[in-house]
C-alpha cells in the first residue's frame, strides 16, 4: 500500500469504528486464497466481458453465475451465454427496460429457465460497431420509418452496418413484428439473428438471495452475507453476485453504510452495480508509525469493463497495481462489505434438491 492508501484506510476504519468493532475484521483468520478465475474452475472458462454503456449489469452477472453453474452441474456448456438477447427477453417479459432502468441479477435468475440463451461468441463478437447501444439505437430509429417496407429495408441495414453476416428473410420476419412494441421488435431480429445457436435452458434452480437490513440491523446482514460468500468460494467453488456502490471499486474510503447501521443508497456517489465475486486472498496492513503488521482479507470482484481497469484509472486506490487482474478489482473485506447490500447465488444440483 502507499502511503496514501494506509491513510485513507486508517480513516475509514476510524470514522466507522462502530461498525467495525460489530462487524469483526477477519485479520486473515479463513482467509486461504481462492480463485475461481483461474483453471481448472467453471468462471475461468467465461471470459471477462464489457457492457459499455448500458445498464446491464445485472444480466452480465446473472449470464456468469448461469454458465459457472452450468459447467460445474450439468455440463456440458454449450456456448457462453449473451447477456444483451438475454436482457431484452427479461425486459419484454417484466415490462421493465433493463437497457433505461436496469434489473436486479435475483429477478433475471428467476426466469432464466424461460429465456432463449443466444451464443455470446455469435452475438457480442459480431458486433463489427462494437457498441450495443449505437446497434439498439439504430434498430429503434428503423422502425420510425412510415411504411413497413421501408422499415424492413432499414432493420436490413442496421443488421449489415453492425457486421452479422446472417441473411435474413426480412419479408418473412416482417409477418412476426409487432409495430407498437419495439423492444419485442427488437428481440425478435436477434432471435433471429442468433436462431442456429438459441436455445432455452432449463434445470437452473431459484436464486438464493440475502438483503442487508435497511432498518439498522445492518450488521447481522453483513455478517451473514460475509458467512455464505466464504462458504461459496471455500466448499462450493461458485461465484456469487454482490449488488454494490460501483464507486467502492475506485475510492478505498467510500463507505455507503451509516453509522446506525443502515445502509444508505443515496450515499453513493455513482451507480449501484452488479458483479460476481470470484476470489480471495490475504493482503496485509502495515501501521506507518508502529510498523505492526495487520493481516486482512481481500475479495476478487470481476467487474463487466472489459479486461483493463481504465474504468477506475490509478487516482488514490489503484496502488499498488496488482489490485487489478485483468479488469477484476481486489477489494479490502471492510470496504466490499460495508458497501454491499444484497448477494445472490445459486445453489448446486445437489443442494437444491
Amino acid at each position: 500500500m502507499t502511503y496514501l492508501t494506509i491513510m485513507i484506510f486508517q480513516f475509514v476504519i476510524l470514522a466507522n469504528i462502530e461498525l467495525v468493532d460489530k462487524f469483526e475484521l477477519s485479520k486473515g483468520k479463513n482467509c486461504s486464497e481462492v480463485r475461481l478465475d483461474l483453471p481448472p474452475e467453471a468462471m475461468s472458462k467465461i471470459p471477462i466481458q464489457h457492457q459499455q454503456d448500458l445498464g446491464l449489469c445485472a444480466a452480465y452477472s446473472a449470464t456468469q453465475l448461469a454458465d459457472a453453474w452450468k459447467i460445474k452441474n450439468d455440463p456440458p456448456l454449450e456456448f457462453i451465454t449473451s447477456p444483451y438477447p438475454l436482457a431484452l427477453q427479461h425486459s419484454i417479459s417484466t415490462g421493465r427496460n433493463m437497457f433505461q432502468n436496469g434489473a436486479s441479477p435475483y429477478s433475471i435468475l428467476e426466469k432464466i429457465n424461460e429465456y432463449k440463451a443466444c451464443s455470446y461468441n455469435t452475438f457480442n463478437k459480431n458486433l463489427k460497431t462494437k457498441n450495443y447501444e449505437i446497434f439498439l439505437e439504430d434498430l429503434l430509429a428503423a422502425q420510425s420509418k412510415q411504411t413497413r417496407s421501408e422499415m424492413i429495408a432499414e432493420i436490413n441495414k442496421c443488421i449489415q452496418k453492425a457486421g452479422f453476416n446472417n441473411k435474413l428473410d426480412l419479408d418473412k420476419l416482417s409477418n412476426h413484428l409487432i409495430e407498437d412494441n419495439k423492444l419485442k421488435n427488437i428481440n425478435i431480429i436477434i432471435q433471429d439473428l442468433c436462431s442456429k445457436e438459441a436455445k432455452i435452458r432449463t434445470g437452473f434452480p431459484k436464486p438464493e438471495s440475502v438483503a442487508v437490513s435497511s432498518k439498522g440491523e445492518a450488521i447481522e446482514g453483513i455478517k451473514k452475507i460475509r458467512k455464505i460468500i466464504d462458504e461459496r468460494l471455500n466448499n462450493k467453488r461458485t461465484p456469487v453476485s454482490i449488488n454494490y456502490c460501483h464507486g467502492m471499486l475506485k475510492n478505498v474510503d467510500l463507505i455507503t453504510m451509516q453509522k446506525n447501521g443502515t445502509l444508505s443508497t443515496e450515499s453513493c456517489p455513482t451507480a449501484m452495480h452488479g458483479s460476481p465475486i470470484v476470489g480471495r486472498r490475504v493482503s496485509v496492513y502495515t501501521d506507518p508509525v508502529t510498523k505492526t503488521k495487520t493481516p486482512f482479507c481481500q475479495y476478487l470482484v470481476r467487474d463487466s469493463y472489459g479486461t483493463s481497469c481504465d474504468k477506475f484509472p490509478n487516482e488514490n486506490d489503484m496502488s499498488p497495481s496488482d489490485k487489478c487482474v485483468n479488469g477484476q478489482i481486489w477489494v479490502d473485506e471492510i470496504n466490499l462489505f460495508l458497501n454491499t447490500s444484497e448477494i445472490v447465488y445459486l445453489k448446486d444440483k445437489e443442494e437444491a434438491m
